[in-house]
């Protein structure tokens, strides 16, 4: 039997570790390739044995931050990674209390060691003017906001402002903010309603005249300090918004955001009027999706109303080009037309291995359906479907590439026939697309939560998910008919349970 070494162990390993690192970094000894691996090893070492307790293995989490922000960005980038893709998600998708104050612990270590580096020096000047000095001061504000707290319904006619801080990821901001905002004008009908969030969630909501969107970026790319930087940027947008209004006048909803790292870092002095969603640790019985929990935790806060449920808005002019596009393929005799996109949201363990994907659009068009299958993001997105679409073309069947910038074209042709149609666009636009669709298809990603959000009958492929409870709460909540295939944690062992889960996605189609 292998003695596995108790948690007092990697306190003394991981502190060696942390000085032999300071050392070889003065000597300029440092390679990228040992940083990489004394951060995938602290941690790895760190979820294992969180159940000790952060103040044990603080020492681990030192050595991350040193890693994530060693100056260098070949050296750091593996800090970073392993920070929030090994320990920060992790622990927020596990939706278990214990996990959400361990975040809340090992994140302000994290906000601490950055505030004190020479690139941390405005971070550490708000902070201050915050009067957040401690990690001690962090966890006594988390318990303070987390604690339910009810609008008062007679202070409605005061407010004339509503501040609402997006998710960051699209898929989030439908089935949770768009819920929230949906509270917002209920509750608040005279008040002017602002959503804090990138330009792309404009594409998705910009079609409410109602929603005013305050672009902020957030740098989910980004190195450590240039993530939680991006809070500064958020408390002068809010400065700005309530610049001439009182405290009485204004509210602002934080639905457990990465703007401000889940919480941890304020956005306004007076909080009498700041509410907080804490997502990932709020649970009701009989209730599993964040969708509806996020419904059931607007109506304890802000009073019983309307059933809500996960929407888009889509922009007028995204809509009409749309519709003459679906209307022109439809035309060409496309009976049943498919949403397809393969996108995972930066994260590989999402995916199904090759040749899944491919696989599944022969499958379709051999079923005589019409596929839209979505570019996605990033060139690596970009690239696997161009792959598909050769190879479907290798098959004696027609692939038409539609942008942006050849729509207007190739709506002035005569016959607009494909097996499959590509899409390399704007999220609006697509959506758009999807809205006209007879199904979508895709993996647990923002696709599945606009889908359903339009009222399309939605099938999503839970993959490389970490419990099943994390399926239950990424569930979509839409008014579309849902249909999931659980493809397991781990990619699939073999070709026989890769045929096993291409027949399950099929059989659902």
């Amino acid at each position: 039997m292998v003695e596995v070494p108790s948690p007092d162990h990697y306190p003394r390993e991981f502190s060696a570790k942390l000085q032999e690192f300071r050392r070889l970094k003065s000597e300029g000894r440092l390679t990228q390739q040992l940083a990489g691996h004394w951060a995938c090893d602290a941690a790895t070492s760190f979820m294992t044995h969180r159940q000790a307790g952060p103040d044990r293995l603080a020492a681990i989490v030192s050595l991350l931050c040193e890693i994530a922000t060693s100056g260098d960005e070949g050296l750091a980038a593996p800090g970073v990674q392993a920070l929030f893709s090994r320990v920060v998600e992790p622990l927020a998708d596990s939706f278990e209390p214990r996990d959400c104050a361990t975040y809340y612990a090992v994140f302000a270590q994290v906000i601490q060691l950055c505030r004190h580096l020479p690139e941390g020096q405005a971070l550490d000047a708000r902070l201050n003017q915050f009067g957040l000095r401690s990690e001690g001061d962090f966890l006594e504000r988390m318990r303070r906001i987390t604690k339910m707290k009810k609008f008062e319904l007679a202070q409605a006619e005061r407010m004339k402002k509503a501040l609402l801080l997006s998710r960051v990821t699209l898929g989030a901001d439908v089935e949770i903010t768009s819920i929230i905002w949906q509270k917002l004008k209920q509750v608040l009908p005279t008040a002017e309603i602002v959503l804090l969030a990138s330009e792309k969630a404009g594409e998705l909501f910009g079609g409410d005249p109602t929603i005013q969107l305050h672009p902020l970026q957030y740098h989910r790319g980004g190195g450590l300090i240039d993530r939680l930087s991006s809070w500064l940027n958020v408390v002068q947008a809010i400065e700005e918004q309530c610049r001439n209004l009182r405290s009485e006048e204004f509210l602002i909803v934080d639905p457990d955001s990465r703007l401000t790292q889940l919480g941890l870092l304020p956005v306004v002095q007076d909080e009498t009027h700041y509410y907080f969603f804490e997502s990932r640790g709020y649970q009701k019985p009989g209730i599993s999706s964040l969708g509806q929990l996020t419904a059931q935790w607007a109506h304890e806060v802000f009073g019983e109303g309307e059933p809500l449920y996960p929407c888009v808005h889509l922009r007028p002019s995204d809509r009409a080009f749309a519709e003459a596009f679906i209307g022109r393929i439809r035309e060409s005799g496309a009976r049943r037309l498919i949403s397809l996109n393969f996108g995972v949201g930066e994260n590989p363990t999402k995916r199904i291995p090759d040749p899944f994907e491919l696989q599944v659009v022969l499958s379709l068009i051999q079923a005589r359906a019409v596929i839209i299958l979505d570019k996605g993001t990033g060139t690596e997105e970009a690239r696997r479907v161009e792959a598909i679409a050769k190879t479907v073309e290798q098959h004696g069947k027609r692939v038409i590439h539609m942008n942006e910038d050849n729509a207007p074209e190739l709506l002035r042709s005569t016959e607009l026939h494909a097996d499959v149609f590509t899409w390399q666009g704007g999220i609006g636009r697509f959506s758009a697309l999807v809205a006209g669709t007879d199904q979508y298809i895709g993996y647990d990603s923002a696709g599945q939560h606009i889908a359903a959000a339009l009222g399309i009958p939605t099938l999503v492929i839970f993959a490389g998910y970490s419990s099943p409870r994390f399926v239950e709460r990424w569930q979509p909540a839409g008014r579309g008919a849902v249909k999931s295939v659980l493809a397991g944690t781990q990619p699939p062992a073999g070709q026989t349970e890769l045929d096993q889960i291409i027949r399950d996605v099929l059989s659902l189609c």
